[in-house]
């Protein structure tokens, strides 16, 4: 961000303050002898007319408030994302099962016994 104007820390009596150039004041819409308030946030000086930084904590607020719902959401959709990842591995748990396997083969060996076809033709017919 392009600074508007350049100015310095001057001592005045025991403390220090800053000139305020003409292009800030206009550029906040404020005035000499105003009241503002003075904070510093991400390491930088940020001076707002009263009122304004409350605006923003309501639009901040706002805006945590839409996160929360969206958290909420997104939360309950990985939980029936995982509920239905955990079906499906259950199946392929069930498939893989060495025990399921001997099932099938002793099937599919009845299956094709009066065929006259060996488990290894019938594969690869």
């Amino acid at each position: 961000m392009e600074p508007l104007a350049r100015t310095a820390l001057r001592r005045m009596g025991n403390s220090t303050g800053m000139i305020v150039p003409k292009a800030i004041l206009a550029a906040m819409g404020a005035r000499e002898g105003e009241p503002l308030d003075v904070s510093v946030e991400n390491g930088r000086l940020v001076a707002a007319r009263p009122g304004e930084l409350v605006e923003e904590v309501t639009i901040s607020t706002k805006e945590e408030a839409e996160l929360q719902a969206l958290a909420a959401e997104l939360k309950a959709a990985t939980s029936r994302m995982s509920a239905r990842l955990e079906e499906a591995s259950a199946a392929v748990r069930a498939a893989l099962d060495p025990a399921r396997e001997t099932e099938l083969r002793v099937r599919f060996e009845k299956e094709f016994a009066g065929s006259g076809e060996g488990l290894f033709e019938a594969l690869t017919r």
